[in-house]
C-alpha cells in the first residue's frame, strides 16, 4: 500500500534492506501469506491474506507499547498514509488504505493506544463495482468504521 502512495520511499526501504527480492522473503518469514513486488497494483505478484496484514499492525502497535523509539517511524508511517474517516479525529484514526478499481482495503486501528483503549481493524473486498465511477464501496467502508468507532466508547462520540 506504501509503493501505491509513494513509490519513491517504497523503492528506498527495499533497497535498504537488500532490494525489493530480499525484502519479500524477509516479510515472507513474517507472514508466510504476505508476499510483495515493486510494481504497487500488480494483482498477481502483491498479495496477502488480511488476517496477516492485520497481524502485522498489531506487531507494530505491540513494539511501539514497549519500545517507542524504535517503532516509532513504522507507526508514524500508518499515520502517515491515514485516510481520516470523516466524523472520527484524526489522532483517534490510524491506518493504511488503498485498493484497486474493483477491490479496496483498510487495515489500521481506532481508539488510543497509549491508554490501549484501541480496536485492531481489518477490511477487505473484492470484485467490486467500478470504484473510480462510484464512491459508493468508499463510501460504506467509512460508515463500517464509524460504527466500529462508535462501539468501541460511547464516550468518543461520532461528530
Amino acid at each position: 500500500m506504501i509503493a501505491c502512495h509513494d513509490h519513491s520511499c517504497a523503492n528506498a526501504i527495499a533497497n535498504r534492506v537488500g532490494g525489493w527480492r530480499e525484502l519479500s522473503h524477509s516479510i515472507s518469514c513474517l507472514a508466510p501469506d504476505i508476499h510483495v513486488d515493486s510494481g504497487p497494483r500488480s494483482e498477481s505478484r502483491n498479495i496477502g491474506r488480511l488476517d496477516a496484514m492485520v497481524g502485522l499492525v498489531q506487531r507494530a502497535i505491540t513494539g511501539f507499547q514497549t519500545n517507542s523509539e524504535l517503532w516509532e517511524p513504522v507507526v508514524a508511517g500508518l499515520v502517515r498514509q491515514a485516510d481520516k474517516t470523516e466524523g472520527i479525529p484524526s489522532y483517534r484514526q490510524w491506518n493504511m488504505t488503498g485498493g484497486l478499481p474493483h477491490a479496496l482495503i483498510d487495515v489500521g486501528l481506532i481508539g488510543d493506544i497509549a491508554s490501549g483503549e484501541y480496536l485492531l481493524y481489518g477490511v477487505a473486498a473484492k470484485d467490486l463495482p467500478d470504484r473510480t465511477a462510484s464512491a459508493v464501496m468508499d463510501q460504506s467502508l467509512a460508515d463500517a468504521i464509524r460504527e466500529l468507532y462508535r462501539g468501541l466508547d460511547p464516550g468518543w462520540d461520532v461528530d
